[in-house]
């Protein structure tokens, strides 16, 4: 259960990121990484997905022009246009 809730946290960053003109482009270029859902979920399998997932948002944070992002700032719990009131939507 707490895969599938990180997971669409990181999805709704990406979601958000690419409906901003500014971030697109760079966002288009960082593979995300795909749902291997066959079968039953091992471990390994959850372990892959957490892995691509913060391989994912470190090369976000390493494009300067989204370090910068309010929308990236709120994911990360800073003080952007939705903090403190939980993901946007």
């Amino acid at each position: 259960m707490w895969l599938w809730f990180l997971a669409v946290q990181f999805e709704a960053l990406r979601t958000q990121l690419m409906a901003d003109d500014k971030h697109r482009e760079i966002v288009q270029t960082i593979d995300f990484p795909p749902q291997r859902w066959f079968g039953k979920l091992k471990q390994s399998t959850g372990d892959e997905r957490v892995a691509g997932l913060g391989s994912w948002l470190s090369k976000i944070i390493a494009a300067p022009k989204v370090l910068g992002s309010p929308i990236l700032e709120q994911f990360l719990g800073g003080t952007g246009p939705n903090a403190g009131g939980g993901a946007a939507q």
